[in-house]
């Protein structure tokens, strides 16, 4: 489906989109006199317009046979304070027509504004999202942005909207940290870095060898998920969760390249783990350690999880505390 630049001359084509569009992701987001005079105030003729005519804006539409389908506004070179020294872009808006949810569009255009944005010089693009707009937040995990801050975004004079900032780097940003679902060639990468440290502390236990040798029967087939970490083309990290109940996961096979840790790629990994969780709004996340792993587990307490009885019959002999997180 072909992506062009938005003129003024689409801003009447746009103003029916951008109305069902927002209210589909937000229009239960506060009360209706609120979300009407939003609406009433942004989405007519002549702001749209405007706002395609500003110089930092640049927008993008999808057009299907002439019916625009999605677009886009990404502001180039716009600051960020969780992001300092760096060159990004905000990728203000991008929303879809409902009709065409399900068919790629918001992917191709999260691509073709990802490559105007290399163009432009920028090591990565940042975005706000509501915190309970879920299939956008699914969306942007999913493609790999990573949640580094909290804002607020205001409705009206007396309404405010929780946000998370999240950011995807580049290929351009040399300290950039991706998180990716687990694919089959991951699997040797899976084992040796949960190998390395279950060696350095403890002994490999023949479930480990079950597990870590079969991650796709053991963990994804059941209904877990594992995720990857990486920096300049190389593996550094993992975690899993594996399904315990529907809404209830296990936290597992965190591990870290040696090299690498006490960087903060520990407080990287989880920080992903817990939004995919409230993303996709489980109940609760449990895990098994060893109070040996001081750092683990003061990484663990820092955010939010607290310990719980531990069962007499666990299924790792090196477990000696279980900790849970609930989500809200």
């Amino acid at each position: 489906m072909p992506i062009i630049p938005a003129q003024r001359k689409h801003s009447a084509a746009l103003v029916p989109l951008a109305k069902a569009s927002f209210l589909h992701a937000h229009g239960h987001s506060a009360a209706p006199s609120i979300i009407e005079d939003f609406v009433a105030r942004n989405y007519q003729e002549t702001a749209l317009g405007d706002s395609i005519e500003l110089d930092k804006n640049t927008y993008f539409i999808s057009v299907d046979q002439e019916r625009i389908s999605g677009y886009s506004n990404l502001v180039v070179d716009q600051p960020n304070t969780y992001l300092p020294e760096k060159k990004v872009a905000l990728l203000d808006r991008l929303y879809l027509d409902p009709e065409f949810f399900g068919q790629g569009i918001a992917h191709d255009l999260l691509e073709h504004n990802k490559q105007y944005a290399l163009d432009q010089g920028c090591v990565g693009i940042w975005l706000n999202v509501w915190t309970e707009n879920y299939r956008a937040l699914r969306f942007y995990l999913k493609n790999g942005f990573q949640n580094i801050g909290d804002t607020a975004y205001r409705l009206s004079p007396t309404h405010v909207n929780p946000n998370y900032v999240m950011y995807l780097p580049l290929e351009t940003d040399p300290d950039q940290i991706k998180m990716r679902p687990y694919q089959p060639g991951d699997a040797s990468a899976f084992k040796s870095l949960n190998i390395e440290w279950l060696e350095s502390y403890f002994q490999v236990e023949p479930i480990d060898h079950q597990v870590l040798g079969n991650p796709t029967t053991e963990i994804i087939q059941p209904g877990g998920y594992i995720f990857m970490a990486e920096r300049q083309g190389k593996t550094i990290g993992t975690y899993a969760f594996i399904k315990k109940n529907d809404g209830v996961y296990e936290f597992s096979k965190m591990a870290i390249d040696p090299t690498l840790r006490g960087m903060g790629f520990g407080q990287f990994m989880l920080d992903h783990a817990l939004t995919w969780a409230k993303v996709h709004r489980w109940s609760k996340i449990l895990l098994y350690s060893n109070t040996k792993l001081e750092n683990a587990i003061h990484l663990y307490r820092k955010n939010g999880f607290v310990e719980i009885p531990l069962e007499k019959e666990v299924i790792y002999s090196r477990g000696n505390i279980k900790m849970e997180y609930s989500i809200h």
